[in-house]
């Protein structure tokens, strides 16, 4: 990969990936994957380089969620710890168990989600609120003026309403491990958990999975620092120049879009993208 071609042309499967999945919560490992390796680049170069090209990428999508409302702060540590616990785990277990299996069940089992998530919106059961003006890290905390004893009922039933965000996360984590789904996952299982606003999803997971995709490439870049194999600087410079550039662009559509047309926008991509992952397995 050493023309300027090459490199403006990964550069733009990076941005296109990228603005994806801050927009809809998933995306820029599927879709990345699945163009560079068609393009002839070798699988195990690319999961490196698309795991590396996340982490910035993530970094710059996140920082605009923020800023735009888009994350909620209380689901943050709660999905961080089972993620990451999720993909020691999926490390371990999940791949020394049948990881064809896996990648086989996984997409069906995503589309069956991106099918409820598609009903759910055409059934008008998600929250529409407009899209937050000048949105900033305060409004992204709190989004709308709460009623004090709602506040106070909400602190009351956060550890059972803590549960749900650790199955989550551990699912997602464990699941990235053997495919690489956890955003899918985990932005379709918030939106079906929660059913109000979608761009907190699709914010906070963007988030979250900064520190998987970091542990992920911590580990693949030590396996590849005690063996002969090593990997070029090109790709996953290039992939991250278009990851970051494209981030903030597809943060700002999805706190523009309302709920409902954005809630069709994850379920349609997440069939698509899992439909592609089936025609690959073959």
């Amino acid at each position: 990969m050493g023309s300027l071609f090459s490199l403006v042309l990964v550069s733009s499967v990076g941005a296109l990936g990228s603005l994806v999945d801050t927009a809809a919560g998933m995306g820029f490992g599927a879709l990345s994957t699945t163009i560079l390796v068609a393009s002839g680049y070798a699988p195990a170069t690319v999961v490196l380089s698309v795991n590396i090209a996340k982490v910035p990428g993530g970094i710059a999508g996140a920082v605009a969620h923020w800023r735009l409302g888009n994350i909620r702060r209380n689901w943050v540590i709660p999905l961080v710890i089972s993620g990451v616990i999720g993909g020691v785990t999926g490390a371990i277990y999940v791949t020394s168990m049948s990881p064809e299996l896996v990648r086989r069940i996984v997409p069906w089992l995503l589309i069956v989600m991106g099918v409820l998530i598609i009903r759910r919106a055409v059934n008008g059961r998600f929250q529409v609120s407009p899209p937050v003006a000048g949105g900033s890290a305060v409004t992204a905390i709190g989004d709308a003026p709460i009623v004090q004893h709602a506040r106070r009922r909400r602190r009351t039933a956060r550890p059972l309403r803590d549960l749900w965000l650790y199955v989550i996360g551990f699912a997602a984590g464990a699941l990235n491990s053997a495919t690489g789904a956890f955003g899918p996952f985990a932005t379709s299982g918030l939106i079906l958990a929660r059913g109000r606003r979608p761009r907190h999803a699709i914010g906070t997971v963007t988030l979250v999975e900064v520190a998987v995709a970091a542990a992920v490439s911590i580990t693949l870049l030590a396996r590849i620092a005690t063996s002969s194999s090593g990997i070029g600087w090109q790709l996953p410079a290039a992939l991250t120049l278009g990851a970051v550039v494209a981030a903030p662009a597809g943060a700002w559509l999805s706190s523009r879009i309302p709920a409902r047309p954005l809630a069709l926008s994850v379920g349609i991509v997440l069939i698509l993208i899992n439909g592609i992952a089936i025609v690959r397995a073959g």
